[in-house]
């Protein structure tokens, strides 16, 4: 591991002064590396990183016992500029002159919301003095000629391993955040708001991360943007709905119900989108998914083709849309209805998607038409059922803060909501799967391919989290040729 050394070099004005070096290894191929060391400037990064985390004990104040027969201490300073709080807690046992530590708590809040959480739990605590050798530098390293680091060029992976509060550090990775994902702002007015909004963000992230939870979220597209902007990700509104499935067994249903199924595996369901944040059209790109599966699947697998978004925002508001208000969200049964009686026309006809409204042109060219839609019932092998019978189903979902910046694992954030009613985002249900002892329903978003796994997620199937299960729809077709569909390379690979 890499370790670094604070040694104590004499006194200045009857003040203690330390040298820092940190030595770290280099690797040089999978399996050998180099040891390197360099001194580091009382100002740096890591030296003002140890003082953060580990303030010296002496600022600590006891406050009285606690649980557990334990005495807790205190400690808390604020950085004003910053406008964070930085929370310390020390758990002792014993008497004044053996004071024995039992747990470690450091808290960060940023403008009155804990972003940052590290605890440490002594299992064994020992008073003998270390050897010596352990605060030795290795003799044969040079550590007054500081080494040259190699600097990283995946933004996503090196982004949550500063502390923000270092406000050069901070700059400098806001910088390539920008180049990343080609950022531009307006004036220096809106760079320094979005640098604070980057800065909140990134904290946020590195908190859950440090949770060791059963997903990871990292820095995307969105770590600049404000609450207000987020909430457009989302644009599906929610009515009483009536109507349950009276299922349609398959007679021959030669896909089983196994540990994990996904329609990608039959090539049955298209690239992801990017309905981004300037329209809240999820329900339009999930309505449009669902068929596009449908249609591929009742056609025996064959000819996948990629229905239009933009035809079900322009076309499908007003008294057509009993609801839908195009950019400013919809309905799920609304947009399924409407599709049923009138088609939904092929994206490479009716244009490119414009993240706004547009003029309702529907060409009588070649359409999509479905015969039936139906609600499924909130029962988990319902859903899977009609999941491998019928293809990748419709569905709505409770979007919390943390799924924005969604990476990796099965997602389980017990904030997410599942009562009926909070459920704002509508997302596609194209599999399901294990994961680490974890059941987990695999989603199709439309934030894009470079947010989440490549566009998709994992979510936890125990819960019903984020009510996930409340109101999912499948397209049936009676005529479905899928026991024809064949698994192709990309299935044999997953």
């Amino acid at each position: 591991m890499s370790k670094m050394y604070q040694k104590r070099h004499g006194k200045v004005n009857n003040v203690v002064q330390f040298q820092y070096y940190w030595v770290t290894p280099d690797p040089t191929n999978v399996n050998q590396n180099d040891i390197l060391c360099r001194q580091l400037a009382v100002n740096s990064s890591e030296v003002k990183r140890l003082h953060h985390y580990l303030p010296p004990t002496y600022n600590y104040k006891e406050t009285g016992p606690d649980v557990n027969h334990t005495t807790k201490w205190e400690y808390q300073f604020t950085q004003q500029q910053y406008g964070a709080v930085f929370k310390y807690a020390l758990w002792t046992t014993g008497n004044a002159n053996e004071w024995v530590p039992v747990k470690y708590e450091y808290r960060m809040f940023y403008k009155g919301v804990e972003r940052d959480f590290i605890q440490h739990v002594y299992e064994y605590f020992s008073r003998s003095k270390p050897d010596a050798v352990v605060y030795k530098i290795p003799h044969d390293l040079r550590c007054n000629s500081p080494s040259v680091r190699n600097s990283e060029s995946d933004v996503e992976h090196r982004l949550d391993l500063e502390s923000p509060i270092l406000q050069q550090n901070m700059t400098d990775l806001f910088e390539r955040f920008k180049f990343a994902h080609n950022k531009q702002y307006k004036n220096t007015e809106e760079h320094f708001m979005r640098l604070s909004v980057f800065l909140e963000n990134v904290r946020y992230i590195q908190s859950v991360n440090s949770q060791q939870g059963s997903y990871k979220l990292a820095v995307n597209q969105f770590a600049d943007l404000t609450e207000d902007e987020l909430a457009l990700l989302s644009g599906t509104k929610l009515k009483a709905e009536t109507v349950n499935l009276t299922h349609i067994f398959l007679d021959n249903d030669d896909i089983k119900d196994s540990k994990d199924f996904d329609w990608r595996s039959y090539d049955a369901v298209t690239a992801v989108k990017d309905q981004t944040f300037l329209c809240g059209s999820c329900y339009a790109f999930t309505v449009a998914a669902a068929i596009e599966s449908a249609a591929y699947i009742s056609n025996g697998c064959n000819n996948l083709v990629e229905a239009s978004e933009q035809a079900i925002i322009d076309c499908s508001t007003g008294k057509n849309g009993n609801g839908n208000q195009g950019c400013n969200g919809g309905f799920l049964s609304s947009s399924l209805q409407w599709v049923k009686k009138n088609g939904i026309p092929l994206r490479k006809d009716y244009g490119p998607y414009l993240a706004m409204e547009g003029y309702c042109h529907l060409k009588q060219t070649e359409l999509i038409h479905i015969h039936k839609y139906t609600r499924l019932p909130n029962e988990i092998k319902a859903i899977k059922t009609a999941l491998r019978q019928h293809g990748p189903l419709a569905t709505v979902m409770h979007v919390p803060g943390s799924l924005f910046y969604y990476r990796s694992g099965v997602y389980d954030d017990n904030t997410c909501q599942s009562v009926p009613g909070s459920q704002t985002h509508a997302v596609l249900i194209v599999g399901y799967g294990k994961e680490n002892g974890k059941r987990y329903w695999l989603v199709k978003n439309s934030w894009g391919a470079r947010w989440g796994d490549e566009g998709y997620f994992k979510l936890d199937m125990e819960k019903n989290l984020c009510g996930i299960t409340n109101l999912v729809y499948a397209v049936v077709d009676p005529n479905s040729l899928r026991k024809q569909c064949k698994k192709v390379s990309f299935g044999e690979q997953v």
